[in-house]
């Protein structure tokens, strides 16, 4: 509508001299009553004839051009000018006419048509475009951002191009065809024959589908299916992917980086310089395939470097950031399909998957991780931080320099750790690990392992197993952390030759074993040892020197028992057993079972836990703690503190000034001349009968009672020797219930105040008299007499 019809010269001229015509809105000047709007469209002659005018201008002009247009156009723009009155009836989203006559007449001229390929347009956004044998060229409006082309068989040969900027399907025939997608997100099927297709720029995706192709993705990221047959897949610019499917292919990635799948056959993978960071991953488990990485011109082997990460196989070129992975090439020891057979040079050098494997085994400065396959292999990893599998077979791995991770895993294997701090890892087999410099971590795991720290302060853990400790001077301090529950294990300590058993000192610290050679600073520590008295699983069975003498776990239990000159803790066992401190501050502790502590000479700490335990203390200052059971606490020399707890305890401070509690139960103090001042504080609310007993040579006219604050002090008036009853007037819980003497007479607790208020009026006698002055006798005796019985 509104074109310029042909031939017409002048019309313009003609349609400007006519008179306008006026609208009666202009004449319109007030605002007309209500109803005016109907009333003036019920009478508008003028802008009906004006639209009638219209219409016969444009069947004029239509007319014109059909008395210039062959039968065959004016058919078509029949046809086209119908397509266009059903799109403006609401009918867009058609492509064809309902109309009866146009479908008749379209199969007329389908059977007319010649080999000629015209298009048809649909409308908006669901325009297709099909190329086919109609013999009609359909121009309708829509969106040309969009197209679909289809090349039908028999149409023809040649090459078929898409459109500029637009996004196009190509579809080829049964034979050879071209197909190029030019710009725009292209889709080309070459179908049958041996086809190139060339997706242009954008992000296109190529099928060659059966025959021997040639597939270009040109620039962005683009996906490459060759089909069936020997096919040419160039990725080009971006990150592409490639399938060669069925068929010997040629991949190459081109720049940007790219994955590739050969697919079945014998394949050949193009990398080079510049290629970007590429992965295999493809999987063919045909017999004898033949897969090939060919590499680009100026690339020699000396520039290559191959590595293993997991199963995985990574190509890297010198002097680039380059890489070409191949994913899963080692998975079965690379027999499984997914290994790419050969690795080949421009000049011809070769290198087969033997060699392949064997390169990936070799180390270098770098930190690597080096794989073993399933026969004997030698993995070596020399400088940087280094992680060593050996998989199955006896294996040889040497971690070298660095910090490095060592795991043999199956086989009966040798691991050395190097210098630094290694971590190994026998796993299963009977293994030999070597921790060498540093402090190391050694894991025997299953079988029967041979476990050697070296230098440094190492950690070792033999496992399952009849396991074997290597030790000696200049070991460091070890630390054997291992449990084995299984019955009848025999797991060892082998001391190095040059030491004697009198070089060897065994301590027990905790529940641990703690072996220290004499003159040097080296200790071999097995924790939990004595766990259970070392029946839970954690002992070391044998302690074997190098010539032959051999402790066993019995002859290691008594040897920690016996204490020397220095600062011993020493532990006892279920039985009864027997512990002297010796000189040196020492903590004895009986555990279960009646047992003797002897602190001797220091300031010693005695626990007798459980049992009926008797308790010395010793010289100089110590603490006895009977713990539970009916224990003897002897202070004996230094000012000691008693401590009875559960049971039926007798305490006796002995000389120096002592502190004694009984706790619970019906406990006995001993009291006499030359114990010095001894307190008693005690708090005892049961059913109890507590007693203090005074020792032979006291009678009941030498002892003095008085109140002193909230105490009951007694005071041997021979010797001065005192023992305070602390918080007595506090409340009977913190009394004792009796007082007795070697004589057999005893004092109640409820008879001591008597004394204390007849004796109140009196001053203390002197010190040093064996008996009472007369004065004293005359007024003191008849209340001594009558409470004292």
């Amino acid at each position: 509508m509104g074109r310029r019809p042909a031939g017409r010269r002048g019309w313009r001229r003609r349609a400007a001299r006519r008179p306008a015509q006026r609208s009666p809105r202009r004449r319109q000047r007030r605002r007309p009553a209500a109803g005016w709007r109907r009333r003036r469209h019920r009478h508008r002659p003028g802008r009906q004839r004006h639209a009638r005018w219209r219409r016969r201008q444009r069947h004029a002009r239509w007319r014109h051009r059909q008395r210039r247009l062959p039968v065959r156009a004016r058919r078509r723009q029949g046809h086209d000018q119908r397509l266009r009155r059903h799109g403006r009836q609401g009918r867009r989203d058609q492509a064809r006419c309902r109309h009866h006559g146009c479908r008749r007449h379209a199969q007329a001229r389908r059977r007319r048509a010649g080999p000629v390929d015209q298009w048809h347009s649909g409308h908006a956004a669901r325009e297709q475009l099909f190329l086919q044998r109609c013999g009609v060229r359909l121009p309708g409006r829509g969106n040309p951002l969009c197209r679909r082309h289809h090349l039908g068989p028999g149409h023809g040969q040649g090459p078929r191009a898409g459109r500029q900027c637009d996004s196009d399907t190509l579809y080829g025939y049964a034979t050879a065809d071209s197909l190029a997608g030019l710009a725009g997100d292209d889709t080309l099927s070459g179908k049958g024959g041996n086809d190139t297709l060339d997706g242009g720029t954008g992000e296109d995706q190529l099928a060659g589908d059966d025959g021997d192709d040639v597939l270009r993705g040109g620039a962005n990221n683009d996906r490459l299916d060759g089909g069936n047959g020997a096919d040419l897949l160039q990725g080009g610019d971006g990150d592409d992917t490639l399938y060669g499917q069925a068929g010997n292919d040629t991949l190459e990635g081109g720049s940007g980086n790219d994955t590739l799948d050969g697919g079945t056959g014998n394949d050949v993978y193009l990398f080079g310089r510049g290629a970007g960071k590429d992965t295999i991953s493809g999987y063919d488990g045909t017999a004898g395939k033949l897969d090939v990485i060919q590499l680009g011109t100026g690339i020699a082997a000396a520039d290559v470097t191959l590595k293993r990460d997991g199963d995985a196989l990574v190509l890297s070129i010198a002097g680039s950031g380059d890489t070409l992975r191949v994913a899963s090439h080692f998975y079965a020891d690379a027999t499984y399909g997914y290994q790419v057979e050969q690795i080949r040079f421009a000049d011809g050098t070769t290198w087969d998957l033997a060699a392949i494997k064997a390169k990936v085994q070799a180390g270098g400065n770098d930190s690597e991780s080096l794989y073993g396959y399933a026969g004997n292999d030698s993995l070596a990893g020399l400088l940087g931080d280094d992680t060593l599998y050996g998989r199955a077979g006896n294996d040889t791995l040497d971690g070298g320099w660095g910090d490095d991770q060592v795991s043999g895993e199956d086989g009966d294997d040798l691991l050395r750790g190097g210098l630094h701090n290694d971590r190994l890892d026998g796993g299963n087999g009977n293994d030999s690990l070597q921790g060498g410099d540093g402090d190391d971590t050694l894991y025997g795991q299953a079988g029967n392992d041979t476990l050697d720290g070296g230098v440094g302060n190492d950690t070792l853990d033999g496992g399952a197993g009849n396991d074997v400790y290597l030790f000696g001077k200049g070991a460091g301090k070890d630390t054997i952390s291992a449990h084995e529950s299984t019955v009848g294990k025999l797991d060892r300590i082998q001391l190095a030759s040059g030491l004697a058993a009198a070089d060897v000192l065994l301590q027990r610290d905790g529940d641990a074993l703690v072996l220290a050679i004499a003159g040097t600073s080296d200790s071999l520590r097995v924790n939990n040892y004595f766990s259970n008295d070392a029946t839970y699983g954690y002992q070391v069975e044998e302690i074997r020197f190098a010539d032959g003498t051999t402790w066993n776990v019995a002859t290691v239990k008594q040897k920690v028992l016996a204490a020397g000159a220095d600062n011993d803790t020493l532990t006892g066992y279920a039985g009864a057993d027997n512990l002297a401190g010796l000189a040196g501050e020492d903590t004895l502790r009986a555990r279960a079972g009646n047992d003797t502590l002897d602190g001797g000479a220091g300031d010693d700490n005695l626990y007798g836990e459980d049992g009926d335990d008797l308790l010395k203390g010793g010289l100089n200052d110590d603490q006895l703690d009977g713990g539970a059971g009916n224990d003897s606490l002897l202070g004996n020399d230094g000012a000691d503190v008693l401590s009875g707890q559960a049971g039926n305890d007798t305490l006796d401070g002995g000389a120096g000034n002592d502190t004694l509690d009984g706790g619970a139960g019906s406990d006995k103090y001993l009291f006499g001349k030359g114990a010095g001042a001894d307190s008693i504080s005690s708090y005892d609310g049961g059913a109890s009968d507590d007693r203090v007993a005074f020792g032979a040579g006291v009678s009941e006219g030498q002892i003095w009672l008085q109140k002193s604050g909230s105490d009951l002090q007694l005071t041997l008036i021979e010797t001065n020797d005192k023992l305070t009853i602390r918080n007595w007037y506090s409340g009977s819980t913190y009394r004792v219930d009796g007082f007795d003497l070697a004589n057999g007479k005893h004092l109640l607790e409820g008879q001591v105040e008597a004394l204390v208020s007849a004796m109140a009026a009196f001053a203390p006698p002197v010190p040093g008299q064996s008996s009472l002055p007369a004065d004293y006798q005359a007024a003191l005796n008849p209340v001594i007499a009558a409470n004292w019985k």
